[in-house]
C-alpha cells in the first residue's frame, strides 16, 4: 500500500474514528490514549505467554509491512507496548488508525490476555 497521507487528523477526530470502528466491531477497548498532546497514541497489550505476544507481534509486523507504516514497540515477555505517529506529518494519520483498527481486530479474535 503506497497511500501516503498528506494530511494529519485531529486527535480528537482520530479517537472518535478509532473507538467507532473498534465498536462497530464488538470490541471494547479503552486502550488506547493520546500522547504528545496528541501527535501519537500509545496503547500497552498483554498476553497469556511470550509466544502469544510474538505471535501478534509477527501478524502485526506482517501487516506493517503490508501498509508501509511501522510502530514504535516494546516487548517484554508477554507484555507489549505500541507508540503510533505518522513521522513524516508529526501526528496521526489514517495510517495510525488502519494499524490500531487492525490490531484490535486481530488481538481480540486470535490472541488470548491476561485482560
Amino acid at each position: 500500500m503506497n497511500d501516503r497521507p498528506s494530511q494529519s487528523i485531529q486527535a480528537h477526530v482520530f479517537m472518535q474514528q478509532l473507538n467507532e470502528a473498534i465498536r462497530v466491531q464488538g470490541i471494547e477497548s479503552e486502550g488506547w490514549r493520546l500522547l504528545d498532546s496528541g501527535a501519537a497514541i500509545e496503547r500497552r497489550y498483554a498476553f497469556k505467554d511470550f509466544r502469544s505476544g510474538f505471535s501478534f507481534m509477527t501478524h502485526m509486523a506482517l501487516f506493517s509491512e503490508r501498509l508501509d507504516h511501522h510502530p514504535t514497540w516494546t516487548q517484554d515477555y508477554n507484555t507489549l507496548g505500541v507508540i503510533l505517529h505518522t513521522h513524516d506529518l508529526g501526528g496521526l494519520s489514517h495510517l495510525d488508525l488502519l494499524w490500531a483498527i487492525e490490531a484490535e481486530r486481530a488481538h481480540h479474535t486470535n490472541f488470548m490476555t491476561l485482560g
